[in-house]
């Protein structure tokens, strides 16, 4: 495999991180080595799966217990596509209450709600605290996501406080679950992709509800390498 990774072609610019990846290689073998190479993918396959299912079962949560939330989805899906149509990621461009049902769960869920260890590279004061070097910082977005100075109402779920006056998205900048800066998350496009398509085409044909009899499923989260739902119970009802 060090092989095949030297002897890959190289391109002027890569276009991913695989690329990037191949690229480098040769130029420093004790970074760019096929054993870096496994495990730079093995955790990104690893952290993206598990993120990924928890955040779509939280979708499924807040649909089943907010039924005229999903309704509004649903009617903003038969504006867009009233024939039926496969609904593509162009698409959300005119669905500004199915992009604020997204964020509110990214709020609400928190399912990466400790982001990965960071250390400190030099000595710093925050606020009343001295900070040094080599310190392993670990941050907790439950503070940022309750913070009733930058959400109204934190403890309601509320898509709406993320549709401005004339019906814009807003607020955008203050959803950090795929982290900020220069180590966001790599895969935040592709989850955003995923998650629109996936909702829009499960209540294209679905209503999602709590069965009969059922009490509302719980909405607080369970801990483990993610947060997500404890387990609930839901029926999907195939659409005329």
């Amino acid at each position: 495999m060090v092989q095949k990774l030297k002897t890959s072609p190289l391109t002027s610019q890569p276009a991913n991180l695989l690329e990037a990846f191949v690229q480098n290689c040769g130029t420093d073998d004790e970074l760019f080595n096929s054993e870096n190479f496994q495990v730079v993918f093995q955790d990104l396959l690893l952290t993206s799966s598990d993120t990924s299912s928890s955040f779509l079962e939280s979708l499924i949560l807040y649909l089943t217990a907010f039924p005229e939330v999903q309704e509004q989805i649903y009617q903003e899906i038969l504006n867009v596509a009233p024939n039926g149509r496969v609904i593509n990621f162009e698409d959300r461009k005119r669905m500004p209450y199915t992009q604020a049902f997204i964020l509110e769960t990214h709020r609400n869920a928190r399912n990466a709600q400790n982001f990965a260890p960071r250390r400190a590279l030099w000595d710093f004061v925050y606020k009343n605290y001295k900070i040094k070097k080599g310190t392993v910082i670990l941050s907790d977005t439950r503070l940022h996501c309750e913070n009733k100075q930058i959400w109204r109402d934190p403890e309601v779920f509320r898509p709406e406080q993320f549709i401005g006056e004339h019906g814009e998205i807003v607020n955008v900048p203050s959803v950090i679950s795929f982290s900020f800066g220069k180590r966001n998350c790599p895969g935040e496009l592709h989850a955003n992709i995923v998650t629109f398509l996936v909702l829009t085409a499960l209540l294209q044909r679905y209503k999602i509800s709590n069965p009969v009899g059922q009490p509302t499923p719980r909405l607080d989260m369970k801990a483990g390498l993610t947060l997500k739902p404890y387990p609930f119970q839901v029926v999907f009802e195939k659409r005329n």
